[in-house]
């Protein structure tokens, strides 16, 4: 009897203790889905404003090229996105239409949330993990840490 009732106090110490709960409500879910929308309308039509929108303005991004790893201010990420986007005269790229892009998975925790995001186009594959913060009720990229998988037809093609 009296391992059962220290069995049950530990229990209900434990339960008493226990984290409140910190996960997402529907509210939350569409304030954090705002800055990940923002940053789908960059790549789709070319606009480093939307971007500018996702992103706190100390972001990074995270890569590995040529098998080294490489860290971008965001700043930098935006003057090449809008150098890219200049010699298209500011419009989408022109195979935009065989592009899709979309948040495969969306995990939120109290302030930060982590966003899987794939684009996928005609010559390559990029998988991106979002790391959101809200500071004073406002959702914002904080890292992006990217993969590009090129396709075979374009690896087939190449030189």
């Amino acid at each position: 009897m009296k391992t059962w009732m220290l069995c049950l106090s530990l229990l209900l110490w434990g339960v008493t203790l226990a984290p409140r709960d910190a996960r997402a409500t529907p509210s939350d879910d569409a304030a954090v889905r705002k800055p990940l929308e923002a940053f789908l309308q960059g790549h789709s039509t070319g606009k480093v404003e939307f971007l500018q929108q996702a992103y706190w303005p100390d972001a990074r991004l995270t890569f590995v090229r040529d098998g080294a790893v490489q860290v971008m201010g965001i700043s930098e990420h935006f003057q090449r996105f809008a150098d890219h986007y200049r010699s298209l005269a500011g419009k989408p790229r022109p195979d935009e239409h065989a592009w899709h892009r979309d948040v495969r998975a969306l995990e939120v925790m109290g302030t930060i949330a982590v966003a899987t995001v794939v684009e996928d186009g005609p010559e390559s594959r990029y998988t991106s993990y979002l790391t959101l913060l809200q500071v004073k009720g406002e959702w914002r990229i904080i890292n992006k840490s990217f993969h590009e998988e090129r396709k075979a037809a374009v690896l087939k093609a190449a030189p």
